[in-house]
């Protein structure tokens, strides 16, 4: 009985701890203003909308932060590099010719394993005279025995004397003889031993000789360079192959002089990698820029549209039928964007799917795509939206379709926001802020919108302003808007802004931030550092599941980021980290004891501190064990780390490599998240895969061993170096030389 109530008592703390972390539950009187700031300004904003639409509150757990302490900025150290802790150059110990080489780029061997053979022709029939020679024993057996016969021959002439009454038996010269010749056996004996051991030492160095014309590693490791091949002639000291342990890494980077109190060896520290990735296919087709790119909701087809006039559906999966291209016979000038709508319709085995382009005559353009079962094209069709008048004076930079497939949404560059009905193809009415009824939505052009699950919707414009506005019916039934939110400031160089499909967060690019606003109230959550790499460009949007952001910057680089935690969600996990809570912790656990044990002391099982005696470095003796890190280690350890750090900062997740980066103008994710695209000004649509939740979630990690005493002339740095634990697992695996991105977590400060 006891035993049950205490496992009903774990599970029920487990619950509780892990709805704690999620957000779902939050301590009695913490209260949620984002929740209550929401619901003020739709107090005041809705009483003109008799159905307004809602949206979704956020619960975040509360922080408790004390005034008297304060959480110092993370310390970001760029353009560290990685280097193997063990790596030696293989040289050939004598000269010769490469005889074979048993080993290849890439091969993994162990410590004195044969890597390679020098030709051993000459030296190896001498050493096997040698050792014969060596070997034999029948020149001290002959010795021995002849000394063993005057031996025992003196023995019985000295005893024959002894005992004889009538005086010696052998007269004592004769026995001076016998005794002269058993010293010379003896000696003879001695030396045929002394020439064995000069031939055995003799053997020992031809064999070792022979053995330098075998090249071995000294050390276990991978192969990761040959200077030579079968058939070359070396010299003694000539470099014949390099091989580096890249188990263990070492990552070295510069911290300016004044941050050098705040960081001291056996700190951990979060490394990021430039992990470079290239595209998986290419889609050729369009013969001017690709100006949108959209997916079907099942991720079957990809849409792009382009300056060319067309639209084209691309199998983009198998390549199993060539891209249906979508025209309208009565125009020729380009697609601006292109969206489909997020819902399909089934009919007799078919799926037919709804696709809509905006066109540079300021309409837009409607196509119902019918496709068979097993994927074949089968008909498509389309029709006008503003065929008797256009809907913008000017041309359609962007189009959005509701969540329930019932509105259409288009953005043009005169500022100006529609909203049609797709079924009726009626124009239901143009944004307005009721304080400026006059005026467009926008003072410039409209380069990107989006419904949110809630109805309402997100508009982004080159006026430098990303604004939210709700939609509805006044009680007379006539469809109005209003203006919920504006933020001023962007730099306007991003034209596709991405918002969270969930709708929660919205992205605002400011020069080389890119900030992740609530959609709530424009509130800022997080930002994401182009890290020196130029201005945002072109590019920000979300993945599906919102862990992911795909950029382009003006340094020519195209990025995926990972989402970091609101800027509350971080001070709070900092927070818990130096109460004890760290990133392997046990989750209900390292909570419980946070808050309960006496003095922030985190107490744990005396099983988990067992179970963390083989991963945790030797601490210095003499220092205080802390718990806001691990303890400072005197000399690298080379036992695996768990991960302690929370990852609070956003990271590149992938560099996708491509010759001209500036060139992309859209994107997409596929709708499970694992691909996105790209397509640009060089006409090409290329398929890029994305990074498993796995690395999106668990952030390499690494141990401060070396804080440098001595200033670099001329830079005020200090050189620092860190150890880590390389990841076993193939695509995650670090080579060496690889940029990377060092995040360090101040103590917290009293």
């Amino acid at each position: 009985m006891v035993r049950f109530t205490l496992a009903l008592v774990a599970v029920v703390l487990t619950v509780i701890g892990v709805l704690w972390m999620t957000g779902l539950l939050t301590w009695p009187g913490s209260g949620n203003t984002w929740g209550d700031n929401r619901q003020a300004a739709e107090n005041q904003l809705g009483g003109a909308l008799v159905q307004p639409y809602q949206s979704k509150t956020l619960g975040l757990p509360s922080i408790d932060i004390s005034t008297h302490a304060i959480l110092p900025d993370i310390i970001v150290i760029p353009d560290a590099t990685i280097a193997p802790a063990e790596e030696a150059d293989v040289p050939a110990r004598v000269d010769g010719q490469l005889l074979e080489v048993y080993v290849r780029l890439g091969s993994h061997v162990m410590r004195e394993e044969l890597l390679a053979q020098l030709d051993d022709s000459l030296a190896r029939p001498e050493m096997f005279i040698i050792e014969i020679r060596a070997k034999s024993t029948a020149e001290v057996d002959a010795a021995r025995a002849v000394y063993d016969a005057l031996r025992h021959e003196v023995e019985k002439i000295l005893e024959a004397n002894r005992v004889s009454k009538a005086g010696p038996v052998v007269a004592a010269s004769e026995l001076k003889i016998r005794e002269a010749q058993r010293d010379k056996a003896y000696f003879d004996w001695v030396a045929a031993n002394e020439r064995r051991r000069g031939l055995q030492w003799e053997y020992e160095q031809k064999r070792r000789y022979v053995e330098l014309h075998q090249i071995r590693s000294p050390i276990s490791g991978e192969v990761v360079r040959l200077f030579k091949r079968p058939g070359e002639g070396v010299k003694s000291g000539e470099t014949v192959a390099r091989i580096a342990n890249l188990d263990r890494l070492y990552v070295e980077g510069a911290i300016p002089l004044p941050l050098r109190h705040m960081v001291r060896p056996g700190m951990r520290v979060l490394v990021e990698p430039e992990r470079q990735q290239g595209w998986l296919k290419e889609l050729r087709g369009h013969t001017a820029t690709v100006t949108g790119l959209a997916l079907t909701p099942d991720g079957h087809f990809l849409i792009s549209s382009g300056e060319d006039g067309r639209l084209v559906v691309w199998d983009w999966q198998y390549s199993a039928q060539r891209p249906i291209e979508l025209r309208d016979e009565q125009f020729s000038r380009e697609y601006g964007c292109v969206a489909s709508s997020p819902v399909i319709e089934r009919l007799n085995g078919a799926v037919i799917y709804q696709l809509v382009a905006g066109c540079a005559d300021g309409r837009i353009r409607v196509w119902k795509l019918t496709v068979s079962s097993q994927g074949r094209f089968l008909q498509h069709s389309f029709q006008v939206l503003g065929e008797n008048g256009a809907l913008h004076r000017t041309a359609i930079r962007c189009v959005a379709v509701s969540p329930d497939a019932q509105l259409v949404a288009s953005g043009s560059e005169d500022g100006e926001i529609v909203i049609s009905n797709l079924a009726s193809r009626e124009t239901l009415m143009k944004l307005r802020d009721p304080r400026t009824p006059r005026e467009p939505a926008h003072r410039a052009a409209v380069t990107s919108l989006t419904f949110l699950p809630q109805g309402e919707i997100i508009s982004a414009s080159q006026d430098r302003s990303l604004a939210r506005w709700r939609i509805g019916q006044d009680s007379h039934g006539n469809w109005t808007s209003e203006l919920v939110w504006r933020v001023d400031g962007r730099s306007a160089d991003v034209t596709q802004l991405g918002v969270s499909h969930d709708g929660r967060w919205a992205l605002f690019e400011n020069g080389e931030e890119l900030r992740v606003l609530d959609t709530t109230d424009g509130q800022t959550l997080a930002v994401i550092s182009s890290r020196r790499s130029g201005h945002f460009r072109a590019v920000a949007i979300f993945s599906p599941d919102a862990r992911q952001v795909l950029t382009t910057t003006a340094g020519g680089r195209l990025h995926l980021w990972n989402v970091p935690p609101t800027q509350e969600e971080a001070a709070w996990f900092r927070l818990a980290y130096h109460r004890g809570f760290k990133y392997h912790t046990p989750m209900v656990l390292g909570a419980y004891s946070a808050i309960w044990a006496p003095h922030n002391v985190l107490s744990l099982p005396f099983w988990f501190h067992l179970s963390q005696a083989a991963h945790e470095p030797t601490p210095r003796a003499g220092s205080p064990e802390l718990l806001s890190q691990p303890p400072a280690a005197t000399t690298p350890s080379f036992a695996p780390m768990l991960p302690e750090l929370w990852p609070v900062d956003a990271r590149e997740l992938r560099l996708l490599n491509m010759n001209d980066p500036s060139s992309v103008t859209c994107a997409a994710f596929s709708p499970d998240g694992r691909f996105c695209f790209t397509g640009g000004s060089d006409k090409v649509i290329r398929v890029w895969p994305t990074p498993s939740a796995d690395e999106i979630m668990r952030p390499l990690e690494g141990i401060i061993v070396y804080v440098g005493q001595q200033v670099e002339s001329g830079g005020g740095l200090i050189r620092i170096r860190a150890e880590m634990e390389n990841p076993r697992l193939r695509p995650a695996r670090l080579e060496s030389g690889v940029r990377v991105t060092l995040s360090l977590l101040p103590d917290l400060r009293h």
